[in-house]
Formats: C-alpha cells, sequence, structure tokens
C-alpha cells in the first residue's frame, strides 16, 4: 500500500492470512475470493511452495467499496495439489477512516472437519439453515463464490464458517491497527523486511522440534470439558500441540499442529480451554482426521498468534532466536495513505509503480520475480502474465492483485538442464504456457490445471495460436539417404494440458537450415524464421494463407536474413525477434558481434527474398548468446526491451521521420534495464532485468501525415 500523494485517511482492511499447517506438505496454494453485490470482483489463487516468492503468514488489503458500509463477502481458501483443502469465510464492513485487521487463518481441524460443527456460541449442533441477525438470506451465504469451488459443501451452516472445527459467524469485527503494530502482530515481532525475498526479518517464529523435544502426553479422559488448569509452578512456558496420525500423510514434528493462546487461555484463572473438536478426535479411528494424542512442553514461552510457525525455508518468518529490536524498521509508525479504491470491492487498479494517483499515469508493479532469472520473454494468456527468463518460467496475475507465483526452474532431461543458452522463448494459451529450451531442444509446457510439466522434442521456437500453442519443429527429410534435401519448418498444435497432439498446423519449408523463431499476425498468417549454416544468407518465410489446424500451408520468402547475420559471436545460429501487425512484420535482425541489433520492416504484400529496409534510427541492445530484447508491435508503435534505457518504442508511421522514445526511463538508484516487452488487450508488459514486471497503458500513437 503506498503513498498517493493526498491527504487522505487511511481505509482498508488488511487480511492476516495464516496456518498452523506445513507450508508445502499440508498446502502449496492459496486463494482469495471477494464479492460485493453478489458480485465476485476478484478470484484469485497464489502458489505457496519452495520456487516461489508468495508465503505464510501474508497480508492482502480490501479496501472501502464504492457504497459505503456495504457488506464485503471474502473467502480465503487453501489447496494441496490442486484440492480444496480447507475454507475460512468472513462478512465485514469496511470502517471508515480506519486502518483495521482481520485474521484468516486456515487451520488443521478446520481443513480435515468432515462431519457438521459445532456452535462455537453456544456449544450445541447448528443444523439446518441459520444466518446472522441483521443478514438476510441472501447476505449470508455466500453464493457468488460456487463457480469456483464446485462440490464444495460446508460443515457449517449458512452464515458460519469453520475455526478449529467449531462453527462461528461469518459475520467479522476486524481490529483498529497501525502499520507498525500489524507488523509486529502478524510476522512475529518483526522490524524489518527483505523485499528481494520477501522474508520478514527480526521477527520469531515457533521452533516446534526446539520446544516439543521433551514433551509429554495429556490424558484427555481426566479433563471431560477439555479446560487444563495449569499450576502456578509452570509459570507460563507451557504449550499444546495436537499430534496428527502417521497415516495421515505428515512426518516427524510435521505431524504436530500448535494451539495459539489467544482466546484460549485465562490467565487469571489459569485455565486452558483445547478445542472441542481436538478432544473428540482423540477417539476418532480415521487416520486422516485423527488426533493420535494432545501434547504438552514447558520448554517455550506460550505460542500467540503474533508467533507464526517455523515452515522449514519458506515461511515468510524464519528466525528461531528473539529479535532484535535495535534492527532498522522497514514500516513508518505514521501509516502512508492506502491507494483508492477502484471499484466494489476495493481491488486497486493502475497508479504509479508505488500505488499512487498523482498526475500521469505510470507503469503498475504487478510483482517481482525473486527465484527466476532475468526476464527476456513475455506472453500474456487468461488474464496471466507468463514470463521466460535466462533460466526459467513463472507466472503473475496481469491486474497486478496477487504474489508472483514461479514454477521455475524447467525440468532437466537426460542430464540437460536450462541453463540460459540459445534462445529463451515462451507462449501461453488458455491455462498454461510452454517455454523453450534450446540445450534440450524441448518445449516444456506447464499447465495449471494438472501442475505439471509435458514435453516436445526437437522444437525451437513456441508460438500462440488462437487460444493454443503452436511449437516450431525442425523436420528433416527421410530416410538418411535424403538428408541433403532442404529441411521443413512444422509448426504443430499443443496444449499446455494433456499431452501433445502431433497434427500439423502448418508446413513453412524449402530453405536448408534450422528453424529458430516463429510469429503469427493478426490475420493468422504465420512467419518462420529459417537460418542456414554459418556465413549463407537465411529466411523469413510467409504463409500464403492464414493457417488452420491440421491443414498444410505454402509458404514465400518476406526478407532474406544477411550471411554476414548468420555468424554471430558466442552462437551456433543467430536469434531473431519478430512481430506482425495485419499487413507487416518487425524483425530483429543481430550484428555479427551480438552487441546490438537493427529493426527491419516489411510489408507482406511485398514479398521477395530482399533484404528488408531498416527502421531509421533504431538500434537494438543485444546481450550475448540471449534474444533480447523481445519485440512486440500495434498499428501505432514498436515496443523492444531497451536495455539499460528501458522499454522503448518508435511510431511506425512511414510518412514522416520517427525517433525512439522512453516509455519508463530509469530513475535514481532503480535498475530499468528492459529486455522482455509485451502487447496484449489494452496494455503494454514489460519486465526489468531485476524481475520486477509492470503492465501500462500504451502511449498515444504519434501524428502521421
Amino acid at each position: 500500500m503506498g503513498d498517493t500523494g493526498c491527504a487522505r485517511e487511511p481505509t482498508a482492511v488488511i487480511l492476516a492470512v495464516t496456518t498452523d499447517m506445513s507450508v508445502i506438505q499440508d498446502l502449496d496454494e492459496v486463494g482469495l475470493f471477494v464479492g460485493v453485490n453478489g458480485e465476485v470482483k476478484s478470484s484469485l489463487r497464489t502458489f505457496v511452495s519452495t520456487e516461489v516468492a508468495a508465503k505464510l503468514p501474508g497480508t492482502v488489503s480490501i479496501l472501502e467499496p464504492e457504497e459505503a458500509n456495504k457488506p464485503v463477502h471474502i473467502r480465503v481458501a487453501g489447496y494441496k495439489n490442486g484440492q480444496l483443502k480447507v475454507v475460512r469465510d468472513a462478512i465485514v464492513t469496511v470502517p471508515p477512516k480506519a486502518l483495521t485487521v482481520l485474521r484468516m487463518p486456515l487451520g488443521w481441524l478446520s481443513a480435515t472437519q468432515k462431519r457438521p460443527g459445532t456452535s462455537g456460541t453456544n456449544g450445541t449442533a447448528r443444523a439446518g439453515q441459520v444466518k446472522p441477525m441483521a443478514l438476510t438470506e441472501e447476505e449470508a451465504s455466500f453464493k457468488e463464490f460456487d463457480a469456483f469451488f464446485p462440490g464444495y459443501v460446508s460443515p457449517c451452516a449458512t452464515g458460519e464458517t469453520s475455526n478449529d472445527g467449531a462453527c462461528i459467524s461469518v459475520l467479522a469485527e476486524p481490529q483498529v491497527t497501525t502499520y507498525g503494530d500489524l507488523v509486529r502482530d502478524v510476522f512475529g515481532g518483526s522490524v524489518s523486511l527483505n523485499e528481494a525475498t520477501g522474508v520478514a526479518e527480526g521477527g520469531v517464529c515457533f521452533d516446534m522440534e526446539a520446544c516439543f523435544k521433551n514433551e509429554q502426553t495429556l490424558k484427555v479422559t481426566d479433563y471431560p470439558e477439555c479446560k487444563v488448569t495449569i499450576p502456578e509452578s509452570i509459570g507460563n512456558t507451557v504449550n499444546f500441540a495436537l499430534v496428527r496420525n502417521l497415516a495421515s500423510g505428515c512426518d516427524g514434528y510435521e505431524c504436530f499442529v500448535p494451539l495459539d493462546a489467544d482466546k484460549r487461555w485465562d490467565a487469571q484463572a489459569r485455565v486452558y480451554t483445547l478445542p472441542r473438536e481436538a478432544c473428540e478426535r482423540v477417539k476418532s479411528a480415521d487416520p486422516a482426521v485423527k488426533v493420535e494424542r494432545i501434547a504438552v512442553a514447558t520448554a517455550c514461552e506460550r505460542k500467540y498468534e503474533a508467533t507464526p510457525r517455523c515452515n522449514g525455508l519458506y515461511g515468510a518468518v524464519r528466525d528461531k532466536a528473539p529479535s532484535d529490536p535495535n534492527r532498522p524498521r522497514y514500516y513508518k509508525e505514521e501509516p502512508p495513505n492506502p491507494p483508492p479504491p477502484t471499484g466494489d470491492g476495493g481491488v486497486p487498479e493502475g497508479g504509479t509503480p508505488d500505488g499512487g494517483d498523482a498526475g500521469p499515469k505510470l507503469p503498475t508493479l504487478l510483482g517481482r520475480l525473486t527465484q527466476l532469472q532475468n526476464p527476456r520473454k513475455l506472453a500474456v494468456a487468461n488474464d496471466r502474465v507468463w514470463v521466460r527468463g535466462r533460466i526459467g518460467m513463472a507466472f503473475l496475475d496481469g491486474r497486478g492483485v496477487s504474489t508472483p507465483t514461479e514454477v521455475s526452474p524447467l525440468p532437466t532431461d537426460q542430464g540437460a538442464v536450462d541453463d540460459g543458452g540459445g534462445y529463451p522463448d515462451i507462449a501461453a494459451a488458455g491455462n498454461g504456457a510452454c517455454a523453450v529450451s534450446l540445450i534440450q531442444s524441448k518445449a516444456w509446457c506447464y499447465d495449471l490445471t494438472t501442475r505439471g510439466y509435458t514435453a516436445s522434442s526437437a522444437v525451437t521456437g513456441v508460438v500462440s495460436f488462437g487460444g493454443r500453442v503452436a511449437v516450431l519443429e525442425t523436420v528433416f527429410a527421410r530416410p538418411p539417404a535424403a538428408l541433403m534435401n532442404p529441411p521443413r519448418g512444422v509448426l504443430k498444435v499443443v496444449q499446455p494440458s494433456g499431452d501433445l497432439p502431433a497434427n500439423v498446423l502448418s508446413e513453412v519449408g524449402g530453405v536448408e537450415g534450422v528453424s529458430v523463431g516463429a510469429a503469427i499476425a493478426p490475420s493468422g498468417r504465420a512467419l518462420v524464421a529459417m537460418t542456414p549454416s554459418p556465413g549463407t544468407d537465411g529466411f523469413i518465410r510467409l504463409t500464403t494463407g492464414p493457417v488452420a489446424s491440421g491443414t498444410d500451408a505454402n509458404s514465400v520468402v518476406l526478407m532474406t536474413i544477411p550471411g554476414s547475420a548468420t555468424t554471430i559471436v558466442g552462437m551456433t545460429f543467430p536469434v531473431i525477434s519478430m512481430a506482425a501487425t495485419n499487413t507487416e512484420a518487425f524483425v530483429a535482425i543481430p550484428a555479427p558481434d551480438a552487441a546490438s541489433a537493427t529493426l527491419h520492416r516489411r510489408a507482406f504484400a511485398d514479398a521477395a527474398p530482399t533484404e528488408p529496409p531498416a527502421m531509421p534510427g533504431v538500434t537494438l541492445p543485444y546481450v550475448l548468446g540471449e534474444i533480447s530484447p523481445a519485440v512486440a508491435v500495434d498499428d501505432a508503435y514498436v515496443y523492444w526491451g531497451g536495455g539499460a534505457q528501458g522499454p522503448m518504442a518508435v511510431s511506425t508511421c512511414t510518412r514522416r521521420a520517427v525517433t525512439p522514445k522512453a516509455l519508463f526511463p530509469s530513475a535514481g538508484a532503480q535498475n530499468n534495464t528492459t529486455y522482455a516487452v509485451a502487447r496484449s488487450g489494452t496494455k503494454l508488459y514489460f519486465a526489468t532485468d531485476d524481475g520486477r514486471v509492470y503492465s501500462m497503458d500504451p502511449p498515444a500513437p504519434e501524428p502521421c501525415p
């Protein structure tokens, strides 16, 4: 939440999403769903695993809707391997001119609750349809989220949500806080943050192994009310944990689920109230939900919600030693103003990189990828921005309201790894994307539905086509005696999910060499780059008509690649970046030293085996051995990374001299070195070399007399 530059009181509910389970082993994905007036305003799912920047505990801000005091429906869900595990619901109204916090815990007892829960208010079973006072039946339900939760049946009645196996009202009361208190209370007293890794430094996490090393078993039968009186002699160094059955899939101390003392500890009476659901589960015979025993230990101070569990190396809080109060703080004691709401549900849109809205609208920071190395190519599909790095691939939400999610690196193949060489290309369609690794000569396709990869061999490029992905293969003539015949480039349709079919989309051949890049114009005509042996001319071939699945397409030579460009220092063949409008192609051709490139254009109507005209005044930076920058185009501009100058644009006007313009120049110490750009829908996307990914409105077209 950044400073908007306006005098405005903070108005937001900060959701503190926590879990008592093991990140990765029990949960690998978290979903956030927000609705107002029965309409879904946000539906995001974010991975939390060994390869992502998203960590728990985490916070998300919900801004005030346009209609003041309007109830906002919030659902936080946890998933494992794509399967729903736990749901937490809340209905809140955003208090005006106040910063508040609402905890949304994803607890193990709720995740494994299989029977109707008892009410958290009177201890009796709640059957049938009930609703909190002052809410209609429609307001108390969360029907707007049904499409995202097929088959889900809540263990609680309408108007209630599960909390440690008990059913409590969905009507939630956020607590007034400050930014400093929020950080301390959510991140274990943290006073500093490593922005590159998202790890809260100085905070303390609860070390399960150290605290329960000498634990003992609580005899539940001795406490029929599930309440334990703590003797004065023990003091405050007492903790309880539920020990799960090994058959539930846990291992070692991952089987321990610590209990928070908040609302369970009566200091005056020295009574600790355990979850009734936990005491009941000691008797259960179902290994998936059974509490094998309840452990008690006295080695550590009592655990509270503000001290999150240590979840290996992947929790936002990692320190096990006490906090150092002298560490520099990354927050201000006086809270900055939040960005203004732009619609019901309060999901912020646009603004400056810091979230502001003063002055001209600058690029919006969508997120920063910390695992993926050096973004080189972008692809956009279904509101997701997929990123191909020098090593690995990743994606994040194109609306800028989710934590970046990384699935890098690519799989290894017979010992070969994606080491950043060759042509790091990517294309996206539907719920997945395919990335090329020339070291392995494969396209690795990642599917968000199955959370897995499939592969296609002999691939040198990928391109999106009609909601699908096509891979570019080089096919040589057979039998071996005919190897001197020219090879052909073959576009094959694949889906990022399931098996990779072998149906041919288009054959583009007739040139001796290797196919090393493809683009498809909005009209459906395909461009394929074919490079021959070093020192001889290569070609860009253009299909004579729109390509269609299962049909071959004839092709003509649109332009040549000068022989000097096919002898590149450090490369076995040159890397070509292409983009096209309905009527013409724009191609980046590298110089022999691979330190720069020139941008060329040719109209489809001018197809001829001659060198195309270079666009005046346009020299593109290159990085040795990598495709950089990428080229994107619309009717008004050609876009490219610009290297240290940041993203650049040059008008496509041919009736006057044109000059490249900087779209987001570096400011101060900020590194805007850029190689990856993409144009999709109404937005231009680019990624800086340090992993930051932005979206922005394209510049207004320049006059073209």
